[in-house]
């Protein structure tokens, strides 16, 4: 048993290993970076969590945690746009670069905490 397994994963290394060889150098590599929507909401979410563990009173309240993160995107989206790194934001005015950020705070904070954050409103203090 040991040898058929064995055998079976060398016949899968082997077929790996002749499919991953690249026939040259590719012309126009796909990156993600903050030249990407989510390159600049990967930043967010980093430095937002980065953040909440540096400051404590921000990890523990949530309106807080989505407040830096939308901040975080908002600045982030600033920068990459206005440094011109970010090439979807090529056209956009600053207001666009502006919403952007604020989306991309948005989306980096997770649905699950404006869900969380919304629904603590509505529910009684025990």
């Amino acid at each position: 048993m040991r040898r058929l397994t064995l055998l079976l994963s060398f016949t899968l290394l082997c077929v790996t290993c002749v499919f991953a060889q690249a026939s040259g150098v590719a012309d126009n590599p796909d990156t993600v970076g903050l030249t990407t929507f989510a390159g600049i909401t990967a930043l967010v979410s980093l430095l937002g969590t980065q953040l909440a563990k540096l400051v404590p009173y921000i990890g523990e309240h949530d309106w807080c945690k989505i407040l830096s993160s939308v901040g975080i995107g908002i600045l982030a989206s600033l920068l990459a746009w206005g440094l011109q790194l970010a090439g979807f934001m090529d056209g956009y005015l600053w207001w666009q670069a502006l919403l952007a950020g604020v989306a991309s705070g948005l989306s980096a904070c997770g649905f699950y905490d404006l869900v969380k954050a919304i629904s603590g409103l509505f529910k009684g203090k025990e």
